[in-house]
């Protein structure tokens, strides 16, 4: 890849023509783990509606970097203490697998498969997700 691409991790309210005057043209758009059941089953309500945010940027003018389910969210939480401390939750359903087997590991490449025919036409390039395995 010998093209420079200029991207941001945006937030829904960020002005779009300002980005594209600053020389941006990418936003970093992630998607969650897509069906709630099975492999190409019932689409989780947070995976429509990153869909239908990087739809938006497409609207309005910028490039979609996809980023893959990842194995585990962090968010800073409140303690007892009242100082914040790092949580994390998985990031895949149950029935995805135990971390780390071959039925983990093929059902994370089917799903990025399938979302990759999903999002063709919204997004153009993608970062996918590394230690699946923790």
């Amino acid at each position: 890849m010998d093209t420079l691409r200029f991207g941001v991790c945006a937030t829904r309210h960020s002005d779009a023509p300002l980005m594209r005057e600053s020389g941006i043209q990418w936003v970093r758009n992630s998607f969650p783990y897509p069906f709630t059941d099975k492999i190409s089953g019932e689409l989780s309500v947070e995976y429509i509606k990153a869909r239908d945010s990087a739809r938006k940027w497409v609207q309005g003018g910028m490039k979609v970097l996809g980023v893959s389910p990842c194995p585990f969210h962090g968010r800073r939480t409140p303690g007892l203490d009242g100082r914040l401390a790092l949580v994390t939750t998985s990031g895949f359903p149950d029935w995805a697998g135990k971390p780390g087997t071959p039925a983990y590991n093929r059902n994370y490449q089917d799903t990025c498969a399938w979302m990759a025919n999903d999002l063709r036409g919204i997004v153009g390039m993608w970062q996918v997700a590394n230690e699946l395995d923790i």
